[in-house]
């Protein structure tokens, strides 16, 4: 995605179509890139951990709010 002011890339770690490496790095080095707004891994090992965490904390979340 692209805003006014930073870059921000989305990797998905299920699709069947593997991001080349060189690729990763290439979005990493453009000078607008946010890598703090971006969910991007050279491999998708830490990426699906970091995602299913975000999963799980937004589980979390609508429960507290589903039982009141």
């Amino acid at each position: 995605m692209i805003f006014h002011d930073c870059q921000v890339f989305y990797q998905n770690p299920w699709s069947d179509f593997e991001i080349p490496v060189k690729s990763k790095q290439w979005i990493m080095r453009l000078k607008s890139f946010d890598l703090n707004a971006s969910w991007i891994d050279e491999t998708n090992e830490y990426l699906l951990a970091r995602v299913e965490a975000k999963r799980n904390e937004l589980q979390r979340i609508h429960q507290i709010f589903d039982e009141y």
